[in-house]
């Protein structure tokens, strides 16, 4: 260091100090340990320029480098090369600000060339009181926030990864959201009361959210968040989780949240721990309008806690509340998740109202498909791993369904898959079975009942009625939901009189009579159906099934017996 100057004719003294420092220096220099950890993001040296003004007993102080020769490893704005220019300000003023009792400083910061800072420090101005923080702004890329207490930031960027400054501040043991009064003089310059963000794509939460403006200041305990982004908007609440890795309680009222299919594997390396977060928070969400990998399903509440197991090492994500609600359907569920080092376990009981069947496939991605349909589906299901998707070899449950009035459309077998099995888009009226040319518009019914097992992925179900004004239709069998394939059996009887309409309608809404009694039953009091009754096998793939017609398995005088 080259020290030069002294005392001037008009009675000031000027000094100028023209030296290098490097990073270890500062590290020596610096007593809180925060501030020493984050020197071990510093390396190499660099050269300065100061100078020092006294008159009057105030003091002028500034700072000068261009920073060349020194590395910072810190994430975008602030990462830099040791060979880049990165020029650095910082001066220190007396200011009239307060009363004449007080004694108050600004200082103002610029680096770079989009950020700036400025603060407002006091100490009374007898007595050697230490110098506290009144109030400070900080602007990346945008104007220094103005406000009346707190340190406000105002950030405006292309880019920026919130996770990755979350991972550095937890790496300092800096708690970025704990208040003025319980940090460090230090710290107190960036412990941040008021955020005020604008940036194109932000990375937050292990998500990546388009065109975010974000307002949040500091409440007792968290924050308080408005938002307005394209996946997301509305106001939120968060319970202060920054030093404990996920845990906490997010508390949100939103008119819009959308979950695209590119979060898919984000959110499943989530939940699995795979990413920083290790555990969820506890969730009180409403939305609005909820968008879940392009299904558009309504209206969403959810309210789910997290805790420690009781009689087991993990955690437990209990889901008290799942709530949608569509012009479709409203569905109601409760479950929870069981994560532990070696395994993850989730499960789900629902009931579903289905106002129509027809509107709510829509919604879902099966356009056009059916038209009315109401009733209810209720069940349970479990499989491994987390909540965000089904993992369809461990899927198992039980489900219900009945459903009112409606009728297939005529679909592309290939966008309906399954339901293209289902809708029997002509009757059997040849020696094969074509879904193609009978019925233009698709079998009506009047109503369907059925009951299913699910066990490691395949459905398998043998009291599928349907009936429809021309005939009843059944199925028993297995589908395979991870291979998208069948092996079924489908009944067809054609309408007869009204007594044996009737009779076929009281057994047909049924879901619990297996198709082997139900048939029996029926056929016992209607042995000329048994001629009339057609036989189908349909096996192969959801998008291509093959149609085989059966030889009849029964005569009129054996009907009794079911086979």
């Amino acid at each position: 260091m080259v020290i030069t100057g002294g005392t001037q004719r008009v009675g000031s003294t000027q000094v100028r100090f023209d030296g290098s420092v490097t990073a270890d220096g500062l590290g020596r220099f610096v007593t809180d340990q925060t501030a020493k950890r984050f020197m071990r993001k510093l390396s190499g040296s660099t050269r300065y320029v100061a100078n020092l003004k006294i008159r009057d007993q105030r003091t002028d102080f500034s700072l000068d480098s261009n920073l060349v020769g020194l590395g910072i490893d810190l994430p975008l704005p602030l990462r830099k090369a040791g060979p880049e220019s990165f020029p650095l300000r910082v001066a220190i003023t007396p200011s009239a600000m307060l009363d004449n009792s007080t004694q108050s400083e600004e200082i103002r910061l610029s680096l770079g060339r989009n950020i700036s800072a400025r603060y407002l420090r006091a100490r009374p101005a007898s007595g050697s009181a230490s110098w506290k923080l009144v109030r400070g702004g900080i602007g990346v890329n945008t104007p220094i926030p103005n406000n009346d207490s707190g340190v406000a930031l105002a950030i405006n960027l292309p880019t920026l990864d919130a996770d990755a400054w979350r991972n550095v501040l937890n790496s300092l043991g800096a708690d970025a959201t704990s208040s003025t009064e319980s940090t460090s003089p230090e710290q107190a310059f960036f412990a941040i009361d008021a955020i005020n963000l604008r940036v194109t794509e932000l990375t937050f939460a292990e998500r990546n959210f388009d065109n975010a403006v974000i307002g949040a200041n500091r409440v007792r305990g968290g924050w308080q968040i408005n938002l307005n982004m394209n996946a997301m908007s509305g106001r939120a609440t968060w319970e202060d989780p920054w030093s404990e890795r996920g845990a906490g309680k997010i508390t949100a009222r939103l008119t819009q949240l959308k979950i695209e299919e590119r979060d898919r594997s984000s959110m499943s390396d989530l939940l699995a721990g795979k990413k920083s977060f290790t555990e969820l928070p506890g969730l009180d969400v409403i939305a609005d309008n909820f968008e879940l990998y392009g299904m558009r399903l309504g209206r969403l509440e959810l309210a789910a806690t997290n805790g420690s197991l009781t009689n087991a090492p993990g955690r437990e994500w209990r889901i008290s509340k799942l709530a949608i609600t569509n012009p479709g359907a409203a569905l109601r569920a409760t479950g929870r998740w069981l994560a532990s080092q070696n395994e993850s376990q989730s499960t789900l009981n629902y009931e579903m109202d289905i106002t129509d069947a027809g509107v709510l496939l829509d919604r879902v991605g099966f356009e056009r498909t059916l038209r009315g349909g109401k009733g209810k589906m209720e069940g349970d299901l479990s499989w491994r791993g987390d909540p965000s998707q089904f993992d369809f070899p461990t899927l198992s449950g039980n489900l219900s369904l009945k459903l009112g009035s409606g009728q297939f459309l005529k679909a592309d077998p290939g966008v309906a898959k399954l339901l293209g099995v289902m809708s029997l888009q002509s009757l059997p009226r040849r020696l094969t079975l074509d879904f193609r040319d009978i019925f233009s518009e698709g079998f009506a019914f009047d109503g369907i009942a059925s009951t299913a097992t699910i066990t490691r992925g395949i459905l398998k179900t043998d009291s599928f009625k349907m009936r429809g004004p021309n005939a009843v239709v059944l199925m028993d069998g297995t589908v395979d939901l991870i291979g998208e394939t069948q092996n079924l059996t489908v009944v067809v009887i054609p309408e007869l009189n009204a007594a044996g309409a009737s009779v076929v309608y009281g057994l047909a809404v049924n879901p619990v009579v297996g198709l082997g009694a139900f048939l029996a039953q029926f056929f016992l009091k209607n042995p000329v159906a048994a001629v009339l009754t057609q036989d189908y096998q349909v096996t192969g793939p959801w998008k291509d099934p093959v149609i085989k017609k059966l030889t009849a398995r029964r005569k009129p005088v054996e009907s009794g017996n079911g086979q």
